[in-house]
């Protein structure tokens, strides 16, 4: 029976909601945005509408830049491309690489600046500020770095110096500049008062293919409209020395009329280039309009796309018509690859119309299921994923439960968590939210009252809510004792806590509300297999067998752990062998407990209708990076941990999706299963349409988190990793899964794509919503605006 609720009002009595109906939570209301499925008339007809009432642009006053929308009636709108929209291109233009007349663009305005300064995360800039009518970018402090792409595989960029031509204005008087390329000076410049424009000379022996560095160092900072900084930095251009004024910067997905035929697009009213970098997913195509507003038989229109280490291959090109023209380009041969892919267009003005990726299948669908009654979440601490068999064939760690559920369950192979140690990834999988906001990094940290847990929001929709927990953390010590129906802490109560413990306390639990018909979330914490490595002498003796007289202590493996750390405890081959299989030991052991609940569960009646979660928080190092334990670097060890999902409604048996999905997406997983709706802070999106989705897709970004001093983000095969100051590192995960190689200076393009995701990601990471911007990889229609790229 239910008890009194830990931090609430004592017993209560509230009527509880039947199995399938969908239970709501209060949240705030958003404004409707477009998405990918929108009526393409409606759209039209709005854009039409907006033009005639003179609408401007979203990012900051400037001279008009987008080509002049024809004025004659619209002709009724063309079908659009058939199947699924993959990738819309006007909707990830924050990503969009500019270049016009040979120029790549940097508008300080815009926030399309952040993908060339980290996000912010190491490089002390404000983009999209203004000053008086100028749309700027603040230098926050003296100093600013702006890093962006050299490619000298086009035309349009020759070899030779280049020229950096920015327009600046002074917060102080007799303001000064140096300016430095990688680090090494280059130019020394007196900035006058006002706005005005200043040229510097990037040596070409001192440049690199791929991104470049340009630091701009000012004498002093003052103020500039309440915030301190040196200078606001209105534009950047970067293009070869004596070639043309690119002029203003176009406003990518402005409308673009042609004989009245009016549609959203990349358009220039010079010879211009788009690029963006992405991977292509097998199964797509490549379709959209082009035309231009001035001599057709001028101009002619290319798709481009460059793979690293080789050079560009034309994958299509036409001359203008006299009306928007449709293309269709196959993709075959950079399918699978991460390209850049440019669209370009020569001999003057023109516009690529409403480009996208596109594929042959359905649009992906929220399948319908009955709810479950019952949500049970089996947390196993420390769990690497290639323990598992299901994860790494090899594996000699016994889990003969694991393996079984990996039969009956959905198994997400590539599962990121936000932490490197319990105290983040717990509460993000149980508040469904980023670290950046919810800023558990360290032991001080204490979760915000005004933040729910997963308890609260079940709570609040009828459900009885339990949890026991092996894990210090997860307790009221550091704010997680709220909405509880049942709260066990083994740890803060000085209890025997292995997994069996746990679920020997959480059963009466469940059984008492099973009997009384009651709908459940349970969230069981186990810590077998973190440190201590203390197992049974059962379940060792397979893993060693013999006799062990070395330094290792099992009692005190917590402490041990840190002494190698520091160099202080130095271990043989054989030491290190007796090390994991203590570890491995232990997963075997939490494996047995995991055997006897799937029993107890039918022997209750309610296998079937249990969704069940069995996940980790993190990884433990066995020397795989120099160390052991975790909480101190972003590699896999840490970071790539096991997720299966059982409930057979929504998630297929045996169903395997390669897609990149993250502890946020967990959380509004398990409210989705039980029919409840997420709270507003949920950041993450339900798992569930993605596992019965086959459709080609983008990849998915996730990003890992080591406090303020290290950010990882991986798409795909590849993953960057970046600390504080100028450390990178980028890795090819399908060659390389143990990080062995770094490739940051042999893989530019992966390089830069994986940066434009990162800067939003990090820039915009407090506001992110799935559900609302989709990921930084597939950014949905609505970030743009959001973010005032109108």
């Amino acid at each position: 029976m239910a008890g009194p609720r830990a931090g609430g009002d004592g017993l209560r009595s509230k009527p509880k909601p039947r199995a399938g109906r969908r239970l709501t939570t209060p949240r705030p209301a958003r404004l409707p945005t477009a998405g990918a499925h929108d009526s393409v008339a409606a759209v039209r007809k709005l854009m039409i509408a907006l033009l005639v009432a003179g609408c401007g642009s979203g990012d900051a006053p400037r001279p008009a830049a987008a080509p002049a929308v024809d004025a004659a009636p619209p002709k009724p709108a063309v079908d659009p491309e058939p199947g699924r929209v993959v990738y819309d291109f006007l909707a990830n233009r924050p990503v969009a690489h500019v270049r016009v007349a040979g120029s790549l663009l940097i508008d300080g305005g815009s926030p399309a600046f952040w993908k060339y300064v980290d996000g912010g995360w190491k490089s002390n800039w404000l983009p999209a500020e203004h000053d008086g009518d100028h749309a700027v970018a603040l230098v926050q402090g003296i100093a600013g770095v702006v890093r962006f792409p050299v490619e000298r595989d086009d035309d349009d960029q020759p070899a030779g110096d280049l020229r950096l031509v920015f327009s600046a204005r002074p917060a102080v008087d007799k303001q000064s500049l140096s300016v430095f390329l990688d680090e090494k000076p280059i130019a020394n410049l007196a900035i006058a008062e006002g706005y005005k424009s200043y040229e510097v000379t990037l040596p070409a022996a001192k440049l690199q293919p791929g991104d470049n560095t340009v630091r701009f160092h000012f004498r002093a900072a003052g103020d500039l409209g309440g915030k301190h900084t040196a200078a606001a930095i209105e534009r950047i251009a970067v293009g070869p020395k004596g070639g043309p004024d690119p002029g203003p910067s176009p406003r990518l997905g402005a409308p673009y009329g042609i004989g009245g035929d009016v549609r959203r697009a990349l358009a220039a009213t010079q010879p211009a280039r788009f690029s963006y970098y992405l991977t292509i997913p097998k199964g797509t195509r490549l379709g959209f309009r082009f035309g231009t507003q001035g001599a057709p038989d001028k101009t002619r229109f290319a798709v481009r796309a460059t793979v690293d280490g080789k050079p560009p291959v034309e994958l299509w090109a036409q001359p203008a018509g006299p009306t928007w023209q449709r293309a269709s380009v196959d993709l075959a041969p950079v399918a699978g690859e991460t390209v850049r892919l440019d669209f370009v267009i020569r001999g003057g003005g023109g516009a690529f119309g409403e480009p996208a990726l596109t594929a042959e299948a359905p649009a992906a669908s929220h399948p319908r299921g009955k709810a479950a009654e019952h949500v049970l979440v089996w947390m196993v601490d420390t769990l690497r994923a290639d323990r598992l068999s299901a994860w790494n064939p090899k594996t000699e760690t016994k889990t003969p439960g694991f393996d079984q559920l990996a039969k009956e369950a959905t198994r997400f192979v590539h599962t990121t968590v936000q932490g490197n140690f319990s105290l983040p990834s717990h509460t993000t999988l149980l508040t469904g939210v980023l670290p950046s906001v919810h800023k558990m990094f360290e032991d001080k940290d204490r979760l915000a009252e005004s933040l729910p847990v997963a308890a609260q929001v079940f709570d609040r929709a009828g459900f009885e809510t339990a949890i026991f927990s092996s894990n210090g953390y997860v307790s009221d010590k550091w704010g997680f004792k709220k909405g509880w129906t049942a709260y066990k802490n083994f740890i803060r109560e000085d209890l025997p806590n292995s997994a069996d413990q746990v679920w020997k306390a959480a059963r009466p639990w469940l059984e008492g509300e099973v009997k009384a018909g009651r709908r459940t979330f349970m969230y069981l914490a186990t810590v077998d297999p973190h440190v201590a490595y203390n197992p049974p002498e059962r379940f060792l003796k397979p893993y060693w067998p013999k006799p062990y007289k070395g330094p290792v202590i099992p009692v005190k493996t917590s402490e041990q752990l840190y002494q190698i750390k520091i160099n202080k405890l130095r271990l043989g081959d054989d030491d290190k062998r007796y090390l994991e299989a203590l570890y491995d030991a232990e997963v075997t052991e939490n494996d047995a407990t995991f055997e006897q609940v799937v029993d107890d569960l039918k022997k209750m009646g309610i296998y079937d209708k249990t969704a069940i979660v069995l996940v980790s928080d993190h990884g433990d190092e066995f020397f795989d990076h120099g160390s052991v334990g975790h909480g101190h670097s972003l590699y896999q060890e840490l970071l790539d941990v096991p997720l299966m999902i059982r409930f057979p409604p929504l998630f297929p048996e045996g169903k395997v999706i390669d897609d990149d999905v993250d502890l946020t997406d967990v959380y509004a997983t398990l409210l989705d299963a039980a029919g409840v709706d997420p709270n507003a802070e949920a950041q993450g999106e339900s798992l569930v349409r993605l596992a019965t989705d086959d459709g080609p897709r983008m990849p998915r970004a996730t990003e890992a988190f080591h406090g303020g001093v290290i950010r990882a983000l991986r798409v795909g095969r590849w993953k960057l990793i970046t600390w504080t100051g100028s450390r990178v590192a980028l890795f090819d995960l399908a060659d390389d899964p143990h990080e062995k190689r770094d490739l940051a200076t042999a893989r530019p393009i992966a390089l830069r794509m994986l940066r434009d995701l990162f800067a939003y990601q990090h820039a915009y990471g407090e506001r992110w919503h799935k559900t609302q911007w989709g990921v930084p990889s597939a950014m949905k229609a609505s970030f743009a605006d959001d973010i005032g790229m109108k």
